[in-house]
């Protein structure tokens, strides 16, 4: 069989993705965060314990092999886009994970 000079479909959709840059740690972390809520209790009413613990998982998987200056950076940096909740309003775990995707690709 001759070789080819054009790319494939598939070789041309690789080679574009390749290209896509990495999010940030901070959108990482933001992301990680969303996920670990939708794992815990995604139906249930978001409370600070729920908010904690997430967190405090996503951070661990997403920036514990980082320096601590670079964990510091991202952490704040995430902290700082997390989507504010209203006085009084009262959400699922899972509505807050998609605020929290939604802000993952501002950062």
């Amino acid at each position: 069989m001759p070789e080819t000079t054009h790319p494939t479909q598939q070789d041309e959709g690789l080679r574009r993705a390749r290209t896509l840059p990495e999010p940030s740690y901070a959108a990482q972390l933001i992301t990680a965060f969303a996920d670990q809520l939708d794992v815990l209790r995604p139906t249930a009413t978001l409370t600070h314990r729920t908010l904690g613990v997430a967190l405090a998982i996503a951070a661990a998987r997403t920036l514990g092999a980082l320096p601590t200056a670079v964990q510091g950076a991202a952490a704040s940096r995430a902290l700082t886009t997390l989507p504010q909740l209203a006085i009084g309003e009262r959400i699922t775990c899972g509505e807050y994970a998609i605020r929290l995707r939604a802000a993952a690709q501002e950062v």
